[in-house]
């Protein structure tokens, strides 16, 4: 939602060039295959993108079967999923399963075409400067140029061609953009504006006409309605939309590359590049000469301001992908990174909120910050006396009165806020809560130690014998739904039921014969289940991963990488708040080593968060976290805060097709064309020899948002007993 504290104020950007394996800068046409890959046509090949490698296919004198040329200028993907490739005198169709590349002629010579579409029925049409043409393709005619070994397949070709006497002088009918419509009409963009061609009579009509008005690019909207761009001869361009029997109109003298095109998203706004600036626009206020819904300024493109936004494409993840002319790709992620840092450049540790939703954090005792943003702030009136240490814990009574327990001199110290003095009263322990019941309780090695604020008086609950320390930062203490304590933080987890003479303690340590206890005895946090929260408890170790506790069975079962954890060690636990029936989702956040987790407590799956996603940083720190009272989420790591509320979160559900684009054997590598598909269907075999004993997989998740944060399971049937 817009101001939500996850929103960036500009998209995520990131970029792939020559550097990364794209073949050539400059790009002609962008393509997403029905299979999930993306095809880039450049100046020097085309391109297959899978989020790890590039592939590129290039031009071979002595492979008949080779496409037929380099440069490549427009990309088609046809309903039986060949991909077609047109070049500046050649037209090629690329058959995906063989990896084999036609040759497509017409009379036995190259055909000369730059713009394809598609009908219903299956009918490819091409648009050349002089004319249109239809190709049929028969299938016994590409078995031949299998059996032949040439590769050329002769076309069967219908030619449409306006009339010359309504064209300006000297001038042919295009090359202009070619589309058929949601209402069965094939449109195409001429030197003079947009001509309709009835399918029927096969004669030409204009939809709109403009003298000189050469149409560069033409699209339909979700609405129905056409939007044309087209270069003047005066300079600047002219954008028209046509919508039914209304017609507006647009000329736009800002400086745009004149190549530079445009797309629909699937809400109706459209994505282009103008005044050096990539921008996204509802048309009615582009229109009305209104402001862009996005802008992304030439100079954070890093790019020459002349050079970027040339061809768009949409991929199914919602992702924009931009060609540029000369520097390779550029992709927006319109979300932006999912997170933003508050606070940079602290490593923060104490986080705190007051009864009036103030925020607190150790490294700014002064102050009270009075929003989420920590923007605003005013001076910390409650404890602004109290000197941070790192083993002082601060806490709100009910009656709202500030408690301070300064474990470095064994006592409590209440202030008054008014008067800033303060009374003090012996106590020990490492920590300090308000319980349920409004007792401030603390914990060390020798157990509970309990505060009554009304009689002023302190009770010490022993353990049958000391529990030692093993964490030096900690909360220690939770406090669950039925307000039973648990302390960590000591050796192992330690259950304390309230009774009315005290506490009945439960410790539960790792037993490595018994694996269905505690994993790990270092303990770092815990939090009820958001389900379930009279049944389970889950726990955060420092090196053992996560923990569930069965509270009614008293077993616990372990969760580590290997179930899709970034990493074992987890600092902080908080849950979000629970939403509808017991079978809705359920879901915990984990701060690590290595990111944020979010973890669905039921289906036990994970979504992994990096530093790419806008974190503070990888590593996060012990003891900083809180949960406010309207349910935000707040993480402290070594370089700030992420703070979010998971409702204002969305999450791309696209769910990705999975590929095998690498094989070796014995560190040969061997052609994976057509194998990865067919073998998750059973219809493709490798066969090996006796002595060919190493080969080495490699598959990619075509989900493009942050590829390196794709997770997979995999399982080699007749070895594997199980998916890893």
């Amino acid at each position: 939602s817009e101001g939500s504290l996850l929103a960036q104020a500009s998209p995520g950007l990131s970029f792939l060039t020559v550097n990364d394996g794209l073949s050539q800068g400059m790009i002609f046409d962008i393509l997403q295959s029905k299979d999930g890959f993306i095809w880039i046509a450049t100046k020097d090949g085309l391109n297959r993108y899978d989020g790890a490698r590039f592939v590129t296919y290039s031009t071979n004198p002595f492979n008949p079967f080779a496409i037929s040329s380099s440069e490549i200028w427009a990309l088609h993907e046809d309903q039986k999923g060949r991909i077609w490739i047109l070049s500046i005198d050649r037209l090629d169709m690329l058959e995906p399963e063989s990896g084999r590349f036609f040759h497509i002629t017409s009379n036995g010579e190259r055909f000369h075409g730059i713009k394809i579409a598609e009908t219903p029925d299956g009918g490819l049409w091409f648009a050349g400067e002089e004319h249109i043409s239809k190709l049929e393709i028969r299938e016994d005619a590409i078995e031949n140029a299998i059996k032949e070994g040439t590769g050329i397949v002769e076309g069967k070709w219908k030619t449409f061609r306006i009339d010359e006497n309504r064209l300006p002088p000297g001038k042919p009918m295009g090359p202009g953009p070619i589309i058929f419509t949601r209402d069965q009409k094939m449109l195409i963009g001429t030197h003079t504006g947009v001509e309709q061609l009835d399918l029927v009579s096969e004669k030409f009509s204009p939809i709109f006409e403009s003298h000189p008005f050469y149409v560069i690019c033409m699209a339909e909207s979700p609405n129905g309605a056409i939007q044309v761009k087209g270069n003047l001869n005066m300079g600047g361009q002219r954008w028209v939309e046509i919508s039914g029997d209304s017609t507006r109109s647009f000329i736009d003298q800002q400086s745009a590359y004149p190549r530079s095109r445009f797309i629909y998203d699937k809400e109706g706004n459209f994505w282009t590049f103008r005044d050096w600036k990539i921008q996204k626009w509802n048309p009615d206020s582009f229109f009305s000469g209104g402001k862009p819904l996005v802008e992304i300024q030439g100079n954070t493109l890093g790019v020459n301001k002349s050079q970027a936004g040339t061809e768009y494409m949409i991929d199914k993840s919602g992702l924009i992908w931009v060609g540029t002319s000369g520097y390779g790709l550029i992709k927006i992620d319109e979300n932006g990174p999912k997170f933003k840092t508050f606070l940079p450049g602290v490593s923060h540790r104490i986080l705190l909120e007051d009864p009036d939703g103030g925020i607190y954090t150790s490294w700014f005792p002064d102050k009270k910050f009075t929003d989420k943003t920590f923007e605003k702030s005013v001076p910390n009136e409650k404890f602004k006396s109290y000197q941070y240490q790192t083993e002082s814990n601060v806490t709100f009574a009910k009656d709202g009165s500030v408690w301070l327990l300064e474990n470095w001199e064994n006592r409590l110290s209440r202030q008054d806020v008014p008067s800033e003095t303060k009374t003090y009263y012996p106590f020990d322990g490492l920590t300090l809560l308000t319980d349920k019941k409004g007792y401030l309780v603390s914990v060390n090695e020798e157990g509970l130690h309990r505060f009554n604020i009304k009689t002023k008086s302190a009770d010490h609950f022993p353990f049958a014998t000391p529990i030692p320390k093993l964490s030096e930062v900690s909360k220690y203490l939770y406090e669950d739904s039925e307000g039973t304590l648990w302390i960590f933080g000591l050796t192992g987890l330690v259950k304390a039921v309230p009774t009315s003479i005290g506490y009945d303690y439960t410790q539960f340590i790792n037993d490595t014969k018994n694996p269905s206890s505690l994993c790990f005895n270092t303990v770092t946090c815990a939090v009820d289940d958001p389900i379930e929260p009279e049944r389970y408890l889950w726990l955060g170790t420092k090196g053992g991963g996560l923990s569930r506790l069965d509270k009614k069975a008293e077993t616990f079962k372990q969760y580590t990488r290997d179930h899709g954890l970034p990493d074992n060690v987890v600092y902080g636990l908080l849950a979000e708040d629970h939403h509808g029936t017991r079978h809705a989702p359920g879901y915990i956040w984990l701060s690590t080593n290595k990111g944020l987790c979010r973890f669905d407590v039921r289906e036990e799956k994970t979504r992994n968060f990096s530093a790419a996603d806008g974190l503070q940083n990888n590593e996060f720190n012990s003891a900083s976290y809180l949960k406010t009272k309207d349910g935000t989420l707040i993480f402290g790591g070594i370089n700030g805060l992420n703070v979010f509320h998971p409702d204002s979160l969305h999450f791309n559900e696209n769910l990705p097709t999975i590929h095998i684009v690498g094989l070796s054997v014995d560190n040969i590598p061997v052609s994976t064309v057509g194998f990865g598909k067919k073998a998750t269907e059973g219809g493709s075999r490798l066969q090996f020899a006796h002595d060919q004993n190493l080969f080495n997989f490699e598959f990619a998740a075509l989900e493009f948002t942050n590829p390196s944060q794709n997770q997979y399971k995999y399982q080699l049937l007749g070895f594997d007993q199980q998916w890893v």
